[in-house]
């Protein structure tokens, strides 16, 4: 079952924001508190993250923590719970990652994974 905080806020054909999604073994570590969560999805404006079943989280619920690339960079970000899902959550962010900080993660991706992202992708 899933919840959304407004589900008029986003059309999902009318995105304005890069979107990477991550081959499993590249995967992002968001740290929030003591927990450490992956991120399936990133991009300026939010995150997905895989949070397990009895996850807790409750939308608009504020978030803040520190996320951590395989390249051995970090980013903090604030936001807050804007969808659950049975297994995931994503979270809309208020203070995001920088445009360039998404442009270098989809350089590195595309260099190591040519193969995962030689789609239709109109940005190839």
């Amino acid at each position: 079952m899933s919840q959304q905080a407004d589900e008029n806020d986003t059309n999902q054909n009318d995105r304005t924001h890069y979107r990477l999604l991550y081959p499993e073994q590249e995967r992002p570590e968001l740290k929030i508190e003591r927990n450490i969560f992956t991120v399936i999805e990133l991009s300026e404006q939010g995150a997905q993250i895989e949070v397990g079943r009895q996850h807790g989280f409750v939308l608009n619920q504020p978030l803040a923590g520190e996320l951590h690339f395989k390249n051995g960079e970090c980013d903090s970000i604030n936001g807050f719970v804007l969808r659950t899902e049975d297994t995931t959550v994503v979270i809309g962010l208020v203070d995001g990652i920088s445009i360039k900080r998404i442009l270098d993660e989809q350089i590195r991706l595309r260099q190591q994974y040519p193969q995962l992202y030689r789609s239709n992708d109109p940005a190839t």
